[in-house]
Order: structure tokens, then sequence, then C-alpha cells
């Protein structure tokens, strides 16, 4: 929204996620606690543009790189019936 004037990017990218998981029992075949926690990497063919860095447009927001991984934790409480 902020970037009307930049065209719209095609094009795909190729991710990797990888991860462990923790299952805790409360009650057997009932209730149980999950703790998930992943990598995610993901490398867009546009990782490495300057188009929206703070010189590029005047809105005073922006990001110098577009490059970087993501890690995520989760946690859950499983009901079973």
């Amino acid at each position: 929204i902020d970037l009307d004037s930049q065209a719209d990017d095609t094009g795909g990218g190729f991710g990797v996620g990888m991860g462990f998981g923790l299952e805790f029992p409360v009650k057997l075949k009932e209730t149980y606690i999950n703790l998930e926690f992943l990598f995610h990497t993901v490398n867009f063919h546009d990782k490495f543009t300057k188009d929206y860095s703070l010189n590029s447009n005047q809105t005073g927001v922006g990001f110098d790189d577009l490059s970087g991984n993501a890690y995520s934790t989760m946690v859950s409480y499983v009901f079973n019936w």
C-alpha cells in the first residue's frame, strides 16, 4: 500500500523448514502439552533488492536488507476425547 509506485513482483522462492517438537502427557490418552521449535529459511528472487530501503521511498519506513531467517516456537495444550 505504501509503495504504489513499485511494480508487483512476480516469481517465487524456495524455502526450507526444520524443527523438532516435544510432547508431554498431562493425562494419558486425554490431554497433552506440545512444544514445537521451527527454523525457516526462504530465498526470494528479490532478497537483495534496495527498492524498500529508506533512501528509495519517501515514507520514512524502510528495510536495508530483506534476507534473513525466521524462528518460531509454538506451545499447545491438546484435548482428546
